[in-house]
């Protein structure tokens, strides 16, 4: 077999890379949803699961599935602690042209495959895409409701522009510009020191670099809720640390567009969040809140961070 850097990548081919860790109920869901997804005439498709240490039997049930399957599903070990570097794992072992990211905490649409090959192969230039979520559960969508995306029109990217595009658990990218910015930066993220921002931190490291990304409702996916209230405003606090992390890390670097995009954040929470108070919308005040006073914390925890580099003698993250 050829090294995995000499393979050939000139025509579509899917790779779809799963970080996960001890949710072994969670991830059967997903692969079986996967599964039952209708496949892209002439795409080759592969699933990689990239186990991070779990101790549930998830590798276990995960080859179980994988038997008679229509396409190669494999489970990958990553024993350092961290989505971004399972993400990593997968990028490195994927064969396929483009690699394709969900989470274990979501269930894919029937057409979900085949809509990403569409795209891909309606738009030859484009360098990735984020898709549709919606929750697992039918219900409003309010600001307390996690990583969901539901605007019904497309919209193209290029820099400069917001970087706020979708979110990790729905996006796609060619195989060749994640190689090119060294995947994902494993500080950020799920397991990681900093915490999650890992999707919308490579997302503005390849729109830098003069990438088109786009965000393409027709890929769609649905997010399981958090089991509890607990959970659910511990993700805010998780999301809110990741960005003021995210604005840390540019703005120190010296990237004004990136302080720019920081200030207009700010006052837009800030205004929703005065807003929400003088018309009594105590949850959406509540979420605010959670925004605009952990995001300073995750400001100063990037600065810490890199002040451990530092003195660690190490280099910092991509």
């Amino acid at each position: 077999m050829k090294p995995l850097m000499e393979l050939d990548r000139s025509s579509l081919s899917l790779s779809i890379v799963v970080p996960t860790l001890n949710r072994r109920g969670r991830v059967e869901k997903l692969i079986g949803s996967i599964l039952r997804c209708d496949l892209p005439k002439g795409v080759p498709v592969e699933c990689l699961i990239v186990d991070n240490g779990s101790s549930d039997g998830t590798p276990e049930a995960i080859e179980v599935l994988s038997k008679g399957a229509p396409f190669s599903v494999r489970c990958i070990r990553e024993p350092e602690t961290g989505a971004s570097r399972a993400r990593n794992a997968g990028i490195r072992q994927a064969t396929g042209s483009v690699v394709v990211f969900t989470d274990d905490d979501c269930e894919v649409d029937p057409d979900w495959l085949v809509r990403i090959a569409e795209a891909f192969q309606r738009m030859p230039d484009l360098t990735g895409l984020f898709g549709r979520v919606l929750p697992g559960e039918p219900g409003p969508i309010d600001v307390s409701t996690l990583s969901v995306k539901s605007a019904p029109e497309p919209r193209d990217y290029r820099f400069p522009c917001s970087p706020f595009i979708g979110h990790g658990n729905n996006m796609a990218f060619r195989w060749r510009s994640l190689l090119a910015v060294n995947g994902f930066d494993t500080s950020f993220g799920p397991g990681a020191p900093l915490r999650a921002g890992e999707d919308l931190e490579l997302a503005y490291r390849l729109l830098r670099q003069g990438a088109w990304l786009r965000y393409e409702p027709s890929v769609g996916l649905r997010h399981m809720p958090r089991d509890t209230e607990k959970g659910m405003l511990h993700g805010h606090r998780r999301n809110a640390i990741g960005l003021g992390a995210f604005f840390a890390k540019w703005i120190l670097r010296g990237d004004v567009y990136a302080f720019k995009v920081s200030v207009w954040w700010y006052g837009d929470c800030l205004s929703g969040y005065v807003r929400a108070v003088r018309q009594g919308q105590s949850p959406v005040a509540r979420i605010k809140g959670i925004y605009l006073t952990w995001v300073h914390y995750g400001f100063l925890l990037q600065i810490a961070y890199l002040c451990r580099l530092t003195r660690g003698g190490r280099r910092g993250a991509t």
